[in-house]
């Protein structure tokens, strides 16, 4: 039996999952956050053709996009690109799903999306993210300087030892 295993809401909009690893969307279509190719609102969800072959492990949405990961570690974004978010190089906007592709060989395991930011997190604990900068929320600039993290905010940018660091603030918190 298909049922809903998990979902998320963005601007208007909603994106589920399945059990079985299909995704479908409803809502407000603007920005092409639904994923269907246009600018069609849907009252019902709807099955997005273009992810069929991909088995989703994972689902996010910021306010004006939505970020899937396949169990492969294969990773989808698509809406809204203002500030790189969608981690494609470019701020265009999708109405389709595109591949994301990376500049190491990774496998994306999660996740997460923010109004203006994207993060992608591997099975080995690293942290990738794209998107806006501003106030460092991405943890750029310390590691790269402000030239390096304008360069690479287009596409997803490894932020290799932030893993340790949140490992080390949960444990200092819970002690």
């Amino acid at each position: 039996m298909v049922s809903c295993y998990r979902a998320c809401c963005g601007d208007g909009f909603s994106v589920f999952s399945s059990n079985n690893g299909i995704v479908m969307t409803c809502g407000d279509a603007a920005s092409g956050c639904l994923g269907h190719g246009d600018d069609q609102s849907l009252t019902k969800p709807k099955l997005i053709e273009a992810l069929l072959h991909v088995d989703v492990a994972s689902i996010a949405c910021g306010d004006h996009h939505v970020a899937i990961v396949g169990t492969k570690g294969e990773v989808y974004t698509w809406g809204n690109g203002t500030s790189g978010k969608l981690g494609l190089g470019t701020e265009e906007s999708h109405a389709l799903p595109q591949q994301v592709t990376f500049s190491e060989s990774v496998n994306v395991r999660e996740v997460f999306c923010g109004n203006t930011g994207t993060m992608f997190l591997t099975d080995e604990g690293i942290a990738w993210a794209c998107g806006s900068n501003k106030s460092n929320k991405l943890g750029l600039n310390n590691r790269q300087g402000f030239i390096a993290a304008l360069k690479h905010a287009f596409n997803p940018v490894s932020m290799k030892y932030m893993y340790m660091y949140m490992s080390l603030l949960c444990v200092s918190y819970a002690s």
